[in-house]
């Protein structure tokens, strides 16, 4: 395994060489990353290598078409003092790995960089960085050409062959021209994100997941059959909306926001489904089991983790999009999902450490909600999480005018817990009270439209100084429309143009933030305010801006966090192999488990600089699974 590079110089890498660098490789209608994951396709027998080109520092891009002679070209490199720049890291990087044993000391990536630069709805394929980048250089397109072609030779060898030195040189240039805007801690994210996938640790229970695949399927069947509707009649939209209106009920109706046409609204994330399930607990077997028929997910992402693992002698490679999210937070990518593994689910517990090592995991308690009360300067809810009280318990305590816990009094508790977690963005009563009937964040529980409307009014008596900070982030919104001089929330987070900068040296963008000209009366609290927009029509508005701001920043936290946990795990043999939300996962050798978790849950217990006062905590464990 490598060891980390501290970059003296961004460019060069200082102690070492920037070696960028783009594998050609033979594809087909059937055999082709669009069908298959990176590991299916990079370990398929049909796998071929047609070229490699290399760029060594700035020197010339050099491109090798013999087998002979690619092998010796990438083993004369010194990898132990290289950081490997590509366009796409998780391809090359994966190739070096499984192909060559090849490990550079750091992992570049130029669409990562791209991602955390110019985030929103933009591309960050190379074709659109040289867009975005440079005037006049285009990325080629010659690669079609060599589509279904097992041996490249002639005219189309020498067409892909300067295809392939374009893209290096591409490549490249957008890194020279990106590195500079990016943080050193962001680059080395960059990194650990990489080697999560090019050198994975975590291994799958092949045998345990399969075990798990028939528990779902059966599970699926026996929920289905509990309805007492065939599984067709279930998944169909029609014949579903048939038995609906066959009740005594009015299948629901919404805009396609794709085509603009009148279609059915019985999707399970469907407001107006939620309000008819809501409406209608007579039916929940029905409801239930229209979820499941509809719903693949859990059955679809145990059989992609089985193969994932069989075509990696058992290691499970972590694809993760680092800067996935508006906010920053990583997203799934190669068609698996690793973001969506729910808490104590069997899949989670078939993710194993290899013999001799122990699954790491510390989570960081409740860090949105700690990190909205300490940017708000919320000192009652501070002063909970500082003594070690249960918040969700108080706020429950508000809502119902008793002592709540945890033990004793489990579902007010929990509706205390949904109106922390939920309420604090600004959101309406009526979604406060469809998303505890749709059980969205755990048991389904009904209240009434009454005691909706009454917790969402306690809620905000009672946390006055986070109903200031949607006002300060709303007029936020507006400086950042028609800058007037410096300004900054909070005194830590500056504003400009159509962005905030973060503490992290990035920043939340808004392109292209405008007025909106109707006036709305909306339901976060904002009555008769001029609506925002920005992007292609995304609505922004003071609580939502909240949310972004907030989650961007306990993203920084956790990242920070992740990066200074791999470093002291990297001494001792063992590194972070995933991260899920705010949970930090790593691999460490049974004889420095229990140390190294010790290590892990101070280090996420601790606020960063930027964040004085901020109330930390953490919890988790180690096992050989990952159990939590």
């Amino acid at each position: 395994m490598h060891r980390r590079m501290q970059r003296k110089n961004k460019h060069t890498g200082g102690t070492g060489v920037l070696v960028t660098l783009d594998f050609e490789t033979y594809y087909d209608q059937e055999y082709s990353l669009r069908k298959m994951t990176t590991a299916e396709y990079v370990n398929d027998p049909r796998f071929f290598i047609h070229m490699v080109g290399i760029k060594l520092n700035d020197g010339p891009t050099e491109c090798y078409t013999d087998e002979a002679e690619i092998a010796e070209a990438l083993y004369a490199i010194d990898w132990d003092e290289a950081i490997l720049n590509c366009q796409n890291t998780h391809f090359d990087g994966f190739i070096l790995a499984s192909h060559f044993s090849l490990y550079p000391r750091e992992y570049s990536d130029t669409r990562s960089m791209s991602q955390a630069l110019y985030v929103g709805n933009q591309s960050h394929s190379l074709s659109a960085i040289a867009n975005r980048l440079f005037d006049g250089w285009k990325k080629g397109d010659e690669l079609a050409d060599s589509k279904g072609v097992e041996r490249l030779t002639g005219d189309l060898l020498l067409k892909i062959r300067e295809y392939c030195i374009n893209d290096v040189e591409l490549t490249y240039a957008a890194y020279n021209k990106m590195i500079d805007r990016m943080p050193d801690r962001e680059m080395l994210l960059i990194d650990l994100t990489a080697r999560m996938f090019c050198q994975p640790r975590l291994m799958l229970d092949i045998e345990r997941a399969a075990s798990s695949l028939c528990d779902i399927q059966d599970s699926k069947s026996r929920i289905i059959k509990a309805s007492g509707l065939p599984k067709t009649k279930l998944s169909s939209n029609l014949q579903f909306a048939t038995w609906i209106r066959e009740q005594g009920m009015e299948p629901p109706k919404k805009v396609s926001a794709t085509t603009g046409k009148e279609t059915w609204a019985l999707g399970k994330n469907d407001i107006e489904f939620q309000q008819l399930i809501a409406d209608h607990p007579e039916h929940q077997k029905v409801w239930e089991a229209r979820l499941e028929a509809k719903s693949t997910i859990a059955e679809k992402r145990t059989e992609r983790f089985i193969r994932h693992a069989e075509v990696n002698a058992g290691f499970m490679p972590v694809p993760l999009n680092y800067y996935g999210a508006h906010t920053g937070r990583f997203s799934g990518r190669d068609k698996m999902n690793f973001q969506n593994l729910q808490r104590g689910s069997e899949l989670r517990k078939c993710l194993i450490a290899p013999e001799g090592y122990q699954v790491l995991v510390v989570d960081s308690s409740n860090i949105e909600a700690r990190m909205l009360a300490w940017l708000a300067g919320q000192e009652d809810v501070l002063d909970v999480f500082r003594s070690g009280g249960d918040v969700y318990a108080d706020m429950a305590s508000k809502i119902y005018g008793f002592s709540v816990n945890k033990k004793d009094h489990p579902t007010e508790r929990f509706v205390g817990k949904t109106a922390v977690l939920g309420l604090g963005y600004g959101m309406s009563a009526n979604k406060f009270r469809m998303t505890l009937a749709t059980g969205a964040m755990g048991p389904r529980i009904d209240i009434s439209e009454e005691e909706a409307e009454k917790i969402v009014r306690t809620y905000r008596k009672s946390n006055k100084f986070v109903t200031s900070l949607w006002k300060t982030f709303q007029k936020a919104i507006e400086y950042m429309v028609d800058p007037g001089g410096p300004w900054k929330v909070k005194d830590l987070l500056p504003l400009g143009y159509q962005t905030i900068e973060l503490p992290s040296g990035l920043f939340l963008r808004y392109p292209n933030l405008r007025y909106n000209i109707s006036r709305a009366n909306n339901e976060y609290g904002f009555h008769g305010e001029i609506d925002y927009v920005y992007g292609d029509n995304t609505r922004i508005y003071g609580g939502k801006l909240t949310e972004n701001v907030i989650q961007a920043l306990a993203r920084i936290v956790v990242c920070e966090q992740m990066l200074d946990i791999d470093e002291v795990l990297q001494e001792v043999g063992g590194s972070v192999v995933l991260t899920v939300h705010d949970e930090v996962v790593a691999v460490v050798p049974d004889e420095h488990a229990e140390a190294m978790y010790a290590m892990a849950i101070d280090v996420m217990r601790t606020a960063p600089q930027w964040a004085e006062g901020l109330p930390l905590d953490a919890e988790g464990g180690v096992a050989k699974e990952y159990s939590k």
